[in-house]
């Protein structure tokens, strides 16, 4: 993962800027929307490593054709699951952090100049058209 290219100074929560309260910046309203997508994401991987531990601990002995298969019988058994279950307690229990997969997951090394500027490039191109949509004048 890039680092952002847009500040983080101030906490962008609802709680923290206010309820209702209109973004300032275009960066307040990007660094919202992707941390709540992240947040999101993040969660969707942790549920189904807690159910699926072999997705937990990898799959290295396994050819990569039969890993893709694993991962996408176990996506399709957990959406069978939180449809067809009354009590799915794995997803109603609380989240945990795993400060472990934190750790590997943002540990990537330096990213390069053109990475950053690359990366700086793409969070415009989503970010001006969700200003636009917000701020119509």
């Amino acid at each position: 993962m890039f680092p952002s290219s847009l500040s983080w100074n101030e906490v962008s929560l609802p709680e923290w800027r206010g309820q209702g309260r209109p973004y300032g910046t275009l960066q307040d309203m990007f660094n919202h929307a992707h941390s709540r997508l992240q947040n999101v994401i993040e969660r969707g991987f942790g549920l189904l490593k807690k159910r699926f531990p072999i997705l937990q601990w990898g799959m290295p002995s396994y050819l990569l054709n039969h890993q893709v298969d694993i991962v996408i019988t176990c996506c399709t058994l957990h959406n069978f699951i939180r449809k067809f279950s009354n009590d799915d307690f794995i997803f109603n229990e609380p989240d945990e952090e795993t400060p472990a997969d934190m750790e590997t997951f943002y540990h990537k090394g330096h990213p390069t100049t053109y990475e950053l500027e690359s990366q700086c490039i793409l969070q415009d191109s989503i970010a001006m058209p969700m200003w636009a949509s917000n701020h119509p004048n």
